[in-house]
């Protein structure tokens, strides 16, 4: 579509689970951000590593050159860590892996959003609906698991006033209520907007995973909503991090009032 890609050194690699060593990661990632000839920067995969780089990313470079940034599952760390210490916003979406695989809607939804077209609205249907209310702020979250592990470390950001945005793969039911519990416990959550939920893939009985998370949602008092198109499904519909967004049950929508690029 007239974009020249750039693939870093490391991208296509492999250290036993990892792509490559982790100053091999880092190094990729800083100069893609230090690049002012680069736009965008995709993440390849997911899996886990991204915990292992952040105490030596230099967030001051990627603060002094802010691009768009895309990934999601374990980029939910990244997601994060630069979200907290560069204050940039970044898109929890499809990985470049995924593009020949999945749904091609999910990159036509990603370029629409990454060019400013238009901001997104997600329409509710009523069984989607756990928790009647109105919320408004800014969206932060990603994949459970890993923002469960971001607990205790000084990467996670604060959730007051949010709209937490989660979604999970191959987590029992019993698993997804103790990491939602353990958000809960940790005093993360006390202060949450609002609740948006995702595709909980292999993740047991949907039925389950819907009533642990209106549990959470009465618990808490605040809106809950779920099955959208985001996460490890078919459909991996992306979302901007950090920008505000509205959602309202009773008109049945979740607004992105900012598409998050300029």
């Amino acid at each position: 579509a007239g974009y020249e890609v750039v693939v870093g050194d490391y991208a296509c690699g492999g250290d036993g689970y990892l792509a490559a060593r982790d100053e091999q990661r880092l190094d990729d990632l800083h100069r893609m951000f230090a690049d002012p000839g680069i736009a965008a920067v995709f993440c390849s995969r997911g899996g886990y590593g991204s915990f292992r780089i952040l105490p030596e990313i230099r967030y001051e470079v990627m603060r002094r050159n802010p691009k768009i940034f895309v990934g999601y599952s374990d980029i939910t760390a990244l997601h994060a860590a630069v979200f907290k210490y560069a204050g940039l916003v970044t898109f929890h979406g499809p990985m470049v892996r995924e593009f020949p695989v999945k749904s091609p809607e999910n990159f036509q939804a990603l370029l629409s959003l990454l060019r400013g077209e238009r901001p997104d609205e997600f329409a509710l249907t009523p069984g989607q609906v756990l928790v009647r209310g109105k919320a408004r702020g800014p969206l932060l979250g990603g994949n459970l698991t890993t923002l469960c592990h971001l607990v205790g470390t000084p990467y996670m950001p604060r959730l007051d006033g949010c709209l937490l945005i989660v979604e999970e793969r191959g987590e029992a039911a019993y698993r997804v209520d103790r990491l939602l519990t353990h958000l809960w416990v940790s005093g993360r959550l006390d202060k949450l907007a609002g609740l948006a939920a995702g595709m909980f893939l292999d993740c047991g009985p949907q039925e389950a995973v819907y009533e642990i998370l209106e549990s959470l949602g009465r618990r808490l008092g605040v809106p809950v909503v779920t099955g959208l198109p985001f996460g490890h499904g078919e459909e991996n519909r992306a979302l901007p991090l950090g920008v505000p967004a509205e959602l309202d049950t009773y008109g049945g929508t979740l607004a992105i009032t900012d598409a998050g690029v300029v």
